[in-house]
């Protein structure tokens, strides 16, 4: 019995070491994203930056290019022992062709100053039908960047 049982598990392993290389390579398309290296600080707590994003076409069922408006984007600043964060929204339309947007985000913690940072940009579960397999999917893609704040006066 512990024979049968080691034999049928070495085959269901063998087999499913089989599947995966195939699955592994089948991967899914993104949303390509990059933010832009410079971000602008105003008031200490609004803060502008530029997000380009690119998303496969998708169609949404009224037969138009998917989209979404809830992309999150945030950013980070270390200041001595706190760090100051902040966040926006960002739209993604899945056409197939490369947008920039310029998002704000507002501070929710503490002020920012000029200096260095982080940013994010994420989009997720952005979802529509392919046009050229007429499969239904759902896709997401992120970026994250070093970035300089430049203060405004």
């Amino acid at each position: 019995m512990l024979k049968k049982f080691a034999r049928l598990l070495a085959a269901g392993s063998f087999a499913l070491a089989a599947i995966l290389p195939i699955t592994a390579s089948a991967s899914a398309p993104v949303v390509a994203m990059s933010i832009a290296p410079t971000i602008t600080v105003s008031d200490k707590q609004i803060l502008t930056l530029t997000v380009t994003q690119t998303c496969p076409l998708l169609l949404d069922f009224n037969g138009q290019p998917a989209f979404n408006s809830f992309g999150f984007v945030g950013v980070q600043q270390v200041q001595g022992r706190v760090i100051a964060h902040a966040g926006g929204s960002l739209t993604t339309v899945c056409d197939g062709l490369q947008h920039t947007s310029i998002v704000t985000a507002l501070a929710f913690d503490h002020p920012f100053r000029a200096g260095s940072g982080v940013a994010q940009a994420s989009v997720f579960n952005l979802c529509g039908m392919d046009p050229t397999t007429f499969l239904f999917q759902c896709i997401s893609g992120s970026a994250l960047q070093s970035v300089s704040i430049v203060a405004l006066h």
